[in-house]
């Protein structure tokens, strides 16, 4: 419960921030850094595979206020018959850089890029979803979708 109360913290502090219309957030991969004081948010989605479960419910969210970038990172795992603990919760500054394989404008987010042991890659699709990378940061070699999917906001 104590690891839950900092991210219920930070979505009820997002859900009374208005998101001002015409200035570029993170889903646009903004050169300018966002006006002061401005909060951007974007969601993603989906049930990822899992080896030894049914499935890993993630949602992503990334934040940025100003220069400051923060990530909320939730994971269900579904199916699973334990001790009740199934649902993991990280949150820490993510990055953004440009260029993958031989494409240079490709975009990919790694949230804790400072922390190798919690590193972790997202490669941004023509689409607008969020491809999971391996830990080396490469696409992941496999017929399965590792895809999240953007959340629209209901407003």
């Amino acid at each position: 419960m104590r690891r839950l109360l900092p991210v219920l913290a930070i979505l009820i502090l997002l859900g009374a921030c208005r998101r001002d219309e015409g200035e570029a957030g993170p889903h646009e991969h903004a050169a300018v850094p966002a006006a002061a004081g401005a909060v951007y948010e974007r969601r993603w989605q989906a049930v990822l595979p899992c080896a030894d479960c049914a499935g890993i419910d993630t949602e992503l969210l990334l934040i940025q206020q100003g220069e400051r970038r923060e990530y909320v990172l939730t994971e269900s795992y579904l199916g699973v018959e334990d001790d009740g603990d199934t649902v993991f919760h990280s949150q820490g500054a993510w990055a953004v850089s440009h260029g993958f394989d031989a494409d240079p404008q490709a975009v990919v987010y790694t949230l804790d890029a400072d922390d190798a042991t919690r590193r972790r890659a997202f490669l941004r699709r023509d689409d607008g979803g969020l491809e999971l990378l391996d830990r080396s940061g490469r696409r992941i070699d496999s017929r399965l979708d590792y895809t999240l999917r953007p959340v629209v906001n209901e407003r």
